[in-house]
């Protein structure tokens, strides 16, 4: 496939790292016998790497941003659960009180 591109190397016997089933030199380059260099051929300039970095850096802060507000939002939702449960909570325990003495009531009463 990538015959033509000297930085990949297919069955090569060289170390190197092994990426998608292809060996690829982790230093650099050589092409018949002459030593490019590890970024001889990079085909990113480096304005373009700063501008991914840039926009990698905004993203990052943006998600921060909103995992942070979601986690405010849920976070203020599960407080008002635990007021309604602790609510609910005591008026079953208010109930089941006065269930309690009825029936106590209704026994003692026949009695």
């Amino acid at each position: 496939m990538d015959a033509h591109r000297p930085d990949v190397l297919e069955n090569s016997s060289e170390d190197g790292k092994i990426l998608g089933g292809r060996r690829r030199r982790a230093a650099g380059v050589s092409y018949e016998g002459v030593s490019l260099g590890p970024h001889a051929l990079s085909m990113v300039s480096p304005t373009m790497k700063a501008v991914v970095d840039a926009v990698w850096v905004v993203w990052s802060i943006g998600a921060s941003i909103y995992d942070y507000l979601h986690t405010s939002a849920m976070e203020e939702r599960i407080h008002a659960l635990e007021s309604a449960i602790t609510i609910h909570q005591c008026v079953i325990g208010a109930l089941s009180a006065s269930l309690v003495l009825l029936f106590t009531y209704i026994l003692l009463r026949k009695r």
